[in-house]
């Protein structure tokens, strides 16, 4: 909140936080930073009669947070993608998500902090890894926008991290091939270790109930964070 206030050369609101509920379990590659983040601007913003626009605020949060990969959506709702202008200012552009898609959060007891799961990536990567995924991102938000299965599985096929921060999560592999004879896209959130799988139709999760995980189904949230009187 501090931060905050300083970014609006606002003196500074002393005020106490109760966090009274969150549904993100932390470590686990959901954003549950970025929550807090976002949580603490905005509570800073409203202390200041709303001084500050969701533009703005999403400078503070980037900077608090160390990127916008996180924050962005957490503040906007939805799929977005941002980047740094030459001067480092964050911008970002949203993305329709088809209304048919569901996502399955597959979260296990695993805990992994980013900075554990980051020192398992590699410090080079070749050419042929790199054209491989941004092959593919350029493609991603129409995948997500047509809501076409297969074609999103075929998106989210990765050469760049999940290698290295899958073999780490002990029953990955399950979920993987789950998805594999279902014919379904999965991908690793964030660093890990919750896995996400994209469906359309109702599926028979039995199998991976046996993992012993948390399984909750989410859809796509249009509108963002949110003020609640």
């Amino acid at each position: 909140m501090k931060k905050t206030y300083e970014y609006a050369n606002n003196k500074e609101i002393k005020a106490k936080i109760k966090v009274l509920k969150t549904d993100v379990p932390n470590t686990r590659g959901l954003g549950s930073s970025a929550t807090c983040v976002v949580c603490g601007v905005m509570a800073a913003n409203k202390l200041m009669n709303d001084k500050l626009s969701k533009e703005e605020m999403l400078q503070v949060a980037s900077y608090l947070e160390g990127f916008p990969d996180n924050v962005t959506p957490a503040l906007y709702g939805g799929l977005t993608a941002s980047y740094l202008t030459d001067t480092n200012i964050v911008k970002t552009i949203k993305y329709e998500i088809n209304k048919d898609l569901k996502f399955l959060a597959c979260i296990p007891p695993l805990k992994i902090s980013t900075k554990e799961s980051r020192r398992r990536l590699p410090h080079e990567l070749s050419y042929e890894d790199i054209i491989y995924n941004t092959s593919r991102l350029v493609n991603l938000p129409y995948a997500f926008l047509s809501g076409n299965i297969k074609l999103i599985k075929d998106i989210l096929s990765d050469k760049m991290h999940e290698p290295y921060r899958i073999p780490q999560i002990p029953g990955a592999s399950i979920v993987k091939e789950f998805a594999k004879d279902n014919e379904l896209p999965v991908f690793l959130s964030g660093s890990g270790s919750t896995m996400i799988i994209i469906h359309t139709n109702p599926v028979d999760y039995t199998v991976l109930k046996s993992l012993g995980w948390n399984l909750i189904e989410l859809k796509n949230d249009t509108v963002g964070a949110i003020y609640e009187e």
